[in-house]
């Protein structure tokens, strides 16, 4: 069966360059030198004692035990974590296809997700799918893998099982027992009291021969919450959360009663053996996914504080870090961790002063003004919000862009000394891929709103298609020149996510007389009206894994508390709406289509900034592999008429089949969309 045409973007840290699966010993206190380095490399050196030396007593009290940080590479990254205190993690991280490899289903099939009546059977390297946690021979395997571990490194303080990447559990009986009936938290399914028996269960086995070794664990998606009970004291839940969503009340309150859950069920009980209890604090401090500055300093040192004081004694940052555009946040979070009591303004003008010089005064605007406009950016808050989204690009609007560059301008008016020139106009170049990507996206939303209104101006589009053109491309050659002068700037410096959405076939269409032109185009969509009985989508463990779908095609939900798709009948066409959803789609892989195949559907609804509404075209290889993709996204707004999204594109070499679909992501409160005739189109 073909995959999905949408590749899902797979919840939590996805984006991580290492996996720790073996435990490393992690000084409780560690004795550093004095910060001189900055950022990793000669450049981000500076020369002269920065502070006194904390003594490991004052570290093991104020600071965190391990403050470790994904994604560092490289000799020079590292010596910039080792001069900053950064140390080897506890481990915890996503390991239980290490443990539980697919080749195991061969002879341990019941450790597999029940689905369906049967054991699923993953690919290879899959990780949509979690072991079958209720058994308690699932926990006895898992607890044999670390026993073995720690019997052949015993110097190892931990072992990692943390959940995989995926959203499938299965329904087995002992499973139901733990999951169902369905309970929620933050709108996602909540598996904690699930996850926590496994934890609980390995740490059982394992104590009576290794009473003083941890297993790790993710507090994490479905296993955010806390569970119903007091956790063995040897396993070290690390709590998850994408803390840069306190810029909204709500959440911030809510995040900080869920800390406060946690630390009762861990540090509240003594329990069994002589490990001394610990808890984690996971931060999502990205660059990677983000072209724009992603700061929020005084919501970071206020986590950081809060959490150590509650009892919270490890840290672990997913900073994939962009050290061109903000160089700032990586050092403050080494700095904070080992002493979060120290007042962030004394370490940020530390670094201020210290890596710019001179133009520390109009620098610390800069980060300032970025911050501020993070903190006061529009709409709810979600999971991840703008990771990997063109919306990010509303969180700065073009006065503040403005504003910002004149502060650029500023610092590198001044005197300055050539280090220090370099540093700014390292950021100043780094910022401009920021000011081209909110062209970029200014010039493509008037272009596409341009091109769906109700009595197109032809003349207009065609201005507006060519700036369009003129912006995608300097946004593309920016890039490209950046990242051969300075690979770090931006952490993979990948803009295909800020290229795909493409509305120049709908513009083609007005040009050309108002429609597309469908003449000598035959339609390869099969039921393109969705008529017919509807099949019941995927349910497993009582949630919706699918939409009832129409013959001849396919669909996928990620479980959410708030849900819904809806059809109803009108003319000779059947209607789709959905409400609530995380990320729904509804697709259709059909034979090569031709040079270049065109997709189409009419569509309607409410969008928010970040939420996705898009039609997409993609093709797949002999080997259902993905090897083309193009979409088109309905602009963010009230659009309570029918519109007709289009998009078109030259079909791959090396495909076999293309697939047409619609996707639904990131709703919120008030959001809908609604769609019909789905149809695509062969090449004429």
């Amino acid at each position: 069966m073909p995959p999905i045409l949408f590749r899902p973007l797979l919840a939590g840290s996805v984006m991580l360059a290492a996996v720790f699966v073996a435990g490393l010993s992690a000084p409780a206190g560690l004795t550093v030198e004095p910060a001189r380095w900055f950022v990793p490399g000669a450049s981000g050196y500076e020369p002269g004692r920065v502070s006194a030396v904390r003594r490991p007593e004052a570290q093991r009290d104020r600071g965190f035990l391990t403050r470790a940080m994904s994604s560092l590479a490289g000799e020079a990254q590292h010596t910039w974590a080792r001069r900053n205190g950064v140390t080897e993690p506890l481990p915890f991280m996503h390991n239980l296809t290490v443990v539980f490899p697919v080749s195991l289903r061969a002879t341990r099939p019941e450790f597999f997700p029940l689905v369906a009546g049967r054991r699923l059977v993953p690919r290879p390297g899959s990780y949509f799918w979690n072991p079958d946690l209720a058994r308690p021979d699932v926990a006895a395997f898992a607890a044999d893998a670390a026993r073995r571990h720690f019997r052949a490194h015993p110097e190892a303080a931990g072992f990692a099982l943390g959940i995989n990447d995926g959203l499938v559990w299965g329904e087995s009986p002992e499973l139901l027992k733990l999951a169902t009936p369905v309970r929620w938290f933050r709108e996602r399914p909540n598996y904690s009291n699930l996850v926590f028996t496994f934890m609980n269960r390995v740490a059982a086995e394992l104590a009576p021969e290794f009473p003083d070794k941890y297993v790790g664990a993710l507090a994490y998606y479905w296993a955010e919450e806390a569970p119903d009970f007091a956790l063995h004291r040897q396993v070290v839940p690390f709590l998850t959360a994408d803390r840069s969503q306190g810029y909204d009340a709500g959440f911030a309150a809510e995040d900080l009663a869920l800390r406060d859950r946690w630390v009762r069920r861990v540090l509240g009980s003594p329990g069994p053996g002589t490990a001394r209890p610990r808890l984690g604090l996971y931060d999502y401090l990205d660059g990677e996914g983000f072209f724009v500055p992603r700061i929020y300093h005084g919501l970071l040192a206020e986590n950081l504080r809060a959490a150590r004081r509650a009892g919270f004694t490890d840290h672990f940052a997913e900073i994939p870090a962009n050290w061109g555009l903000d160089p700032v946040t990586p050092w403050l979070v080494a700095q904070l961790t080992q002493d979060p009591e120290v007042p962030l303004a004394e370490r940020r003008e530390e670094f201020l002063r210290r890596y710019f010089g001179a133009a520390a005064g109009p620098m610390g605007r800069f980060y300032a003004r970025a911050e501020a406009q993070w903190i006061a950016q529009p709409g709810p808050p979600y999971w991840m919000k703008h990771y990997r989204n063109e919306s990010q690009a509303v969180v700065f609007p073009a006065a503040s862009l403005q504003a910002l560059r004149a502060e650029l301008d500023e610092a590198l008016a001044g005197p300055l000394a050539p280090r220090h020139r370099a540093r700014v106009e390292r950021v100043a170049a780094a910022f401009g891929l920021t000011e081209r990507l909110a062209a970029l996206h200014r010039g493509r939303d008037a272009l596409a709103r341009a091109a769906l209104a109700a009595r197109p101006d032809p003349v207009e589009v065609g201005n507006l298609l060519e700036l369009f053109r003129t912006k995608q491309s300097d946004f593309a050659a920016y890039h490209d020149a950046l990242r051969r002068r300075d690979p770090e700037a931006f952490y993979g410096l990948n803009p295909g996510e800020f290229l795909k959405n493409d509305p120049t076939t709908m513009a083609a269409a007005v040009l050309s007389g108002g429609a597309a032109d469908m003449s000598g185009r035959s339609q390869l969509a099969r039921n393109p009206n969705w008529l017919g009985p509807l099949g019941r989508g995927q349910r497993i463990a009582e949630l919706i894994y699918g939409i009832d779908e129409p013959p001849e095609w396919a669909s996928r939900v990620e479980p959410a508390e708030k849900h819904l798709a809806v059809w109803r009948d009108e003319g000779d066409a059947r209607v789709l709406r959905i409400e609530g959803t995380k990320d729904s789609s509804i697709q259709q892989w059909v034979e090569r289509g031709g040079a270049r195949p065109l997709a189409q559907a009419a569509v309607r609804g409410r969008v928010s900034p970040g939420t996705i509404v898009s039609l997409s075209l993609a093709w797949l290889d002999v080997r259902d592999r993905h090897v083309g993709h193009r979409l088109v996204r309905l602009p963010d707004g009230d659009w309570p008429d029918w519109v007709v999204l289009r998009i078109d594109g030259p079909t791959p070499a090396g495909a076999v089949k293309v697939g047409i679909g619609i996707r639904v992501q990131h709703q919120v409160a008030g959001d809908w969309a609604e769609f019909r005739n789905l149809a695509l189109y062969g090449a004429k």
